[in-house]
């Protein structure tokens, strides 16, 4: 393991959890995330502000989309 790998990271769990993957978060982005961003995320790479808060917004974004109409009410 790299020194600049911090091994599994709570946003792999998540995705894992919603069953994304990176391509669905690339493609799902409204921002124009790339692979190689969603790639630095996960494995625990330091962000800036700004590259969290893209990933984030995307994450976000990516979950509204598997939720169903009654789930996204509540």
């Amino acid at each position: 393991m790299g020194e600049r790998d911090l091994g599994i990271q709570p946003f792999d769990l998540l995705m894992e959890a919603w069953g994304l993957t990176n391509t669905n978060l690339v493609e799902t982005s409204p921002e124009q995330l790339t692979h190689k961003q969603v790639q630095r995320a996960s494995s625990g790479r330091k962000l800036t502000l700004k590259m969290k808060q893209k990933v984030s917004r995307t994450l976000n974004f990516a979950v509204w989309g598997r939720l169903t109409n009654e789930e996204r009410e509540q």
